[in-house]
């Protein structure tokens, strides 16, 4: 709730997690900072009059729309509206109960199995994504990856990063072939 927090600026994006692809973010600004700010980056859409054409005068949209850079990648927007009509379909309170049952299996699995997790073991300090130390990674993933499990390298970590439609089988598969690889993990 950006107005019970007092929040000035939020930015986001509907890539991973809101199901939808690259190039579509948003920006949230408080309304009474509106008029204090001048982007130093603008396009077309971020003028007061978008139709009046005009590439020598700057003036600004009193409103939010002053912080548009062009055109909004239009095929994006649809992706990023199915997407979103997905997780409310579903529940956020769902999908993070979920999410948190799926994280916790495979952080008890990979503690379990003695791999080095760099995630936090409090549920309460980590969103979804689950690190685990690998001292070959690139090639850890592309093990994985042979095997059909998508995972990614960042920092020298594997991240694994799980969502509403992954199931318990999906971490048992993970487990089984991070122990067949624990070679690559530290």
């Amino acid at each position: 709730d950006v107005k019970a927090l007092n929040v000035d600026f939020l930015v986001g994006g509907v890539l991973k997690y809101l199901l939808a692809s690259s190039g579509l973010a948003y920006l949230y600004v408080r309304k009474d900072l509106l008029p204090s700010l001048d982007p130093t980056y603008t396009g077309w859409f971020a003028q007061a009059n978008i139709f009046a054409m005009d590439n020598n005068a700057h003036a600004p949209s009193p409103t939010a729309r002053r912080f548009e850079t062009g055109s909004p990648p239009v095929p994006v927007t649809y992706a990023a509206q199915a997407g979103i009509n997905l997780i409310r379909s579903i529940g956020l309170e769902r999908i993070q109960r979920h999410i948190g049952q799926i994280t916790g299996a495979i952080k008890e699995g990979a503690m379990r199995r003695g791999f080095n997790l760099v995630t936090p073991v409090d549920p309460n300090r980590h969103g979804a994504l689950i690190a685990l130390r690998s001292h070959k990674v690139d090639l850890l993933v592309k093990r994985l990856e042979a095997e059909q499990i998508v995972v990614s390298s960042r920092d020298n970590n594997l991240r694994i990063s799980p969502h509403f439609y992954n199931n318990m089988e999906d971490v048992n598969r993970l487990l089984d072939a991070l122990t067949r690889h624990k070679d690559l993990l530290v």
